[in-house]
């Protein structure tokens, strides 16, 4: 699956907050939930997972990588004046029904769109 957020920003209302992405490219499996920013693994394997943010003279943004409840891993901007991204690329062994999703940790945390935060996943190999 591929997703982008295409409204010009969100602000976060609460604090471990899943990232709800709004523009789904391709959803082959139909694994990608939309309504709840969830991607649940259609078929045991290996995965490429990526996500990115932008940020821009907002405070720090902490993002977790979660898998079923667990921290996979984490991406941080600092937030000062300039623009700035934050991207992570891993390649994790999933079964089948596992749930992948992308949590914001604070309050308030303003992250831009436009096509510019993602979240994807890929299968590439059986495990």
């Amino acid at each position: 699956f591929s997703v982008s957020l295409k409204a010009l920003s969100i602000t976060t209302k609460k604090a471990n907050e899943i990232l709800l992405f709004d523009n789904v490219i391709t959803n082959k499996g139909n694994g990608y939930i939309a309504s709840n920013g969830t991607f649940v693994c259609p078929k045991e394997g290996a995965y490429l997972i990526a996500f990115g943010i932008l940020n821009r003279r907002a405070k720090f943004i902490h993002l977790n990588l979660i898998i079923n409840g667990y921290v996979a891993i984490r991406a941080y901007t600092h937030g000062n004046n300039e623009w700035e991204s934050a991207e992570k690329v891993t390649i994790c062994s999933l079964n089948k029904g596992d749930q992948v999703y992308i949590e914001v940790l604070e309050q308030g945390s303003k992250i831009y769109g436009e096509h510019y935060s993602s979240f994807a996943a890929t299968y590439i190999d059986d495990l």
